[in-house]
């Protein structure tokens, strides 16, 4: 969600990343329900943004 919210990142780009980075590591049964459910709940919040050259800093290529 920190990748949607300051990195500009679709859902499914960040669900993607999340995936490949966790490197099989379980995840207590269903990973993409799990992280589904996170999702469901969460909302871009407008007033967190961090400047484009604070993305190019810390956000993945």
């Amino acid at each position: 969600m920190a990748l949607v919210q300051f990195c500009d990142w679709s859902e499914t780009k960040a669900k993607r990343y999340w995936n490949d980075a966790r490197n099989n590591a379980p995840c207590g049964g269903s990973c993409d329900k799990w992280i589904d459910g996170k999702f469901a709940k969460f909302k871009v919040d407008p007033s967190l943004k961090i400047s484009k050259k604070q993305q190019q800093q810390i956000c993945p290529k």
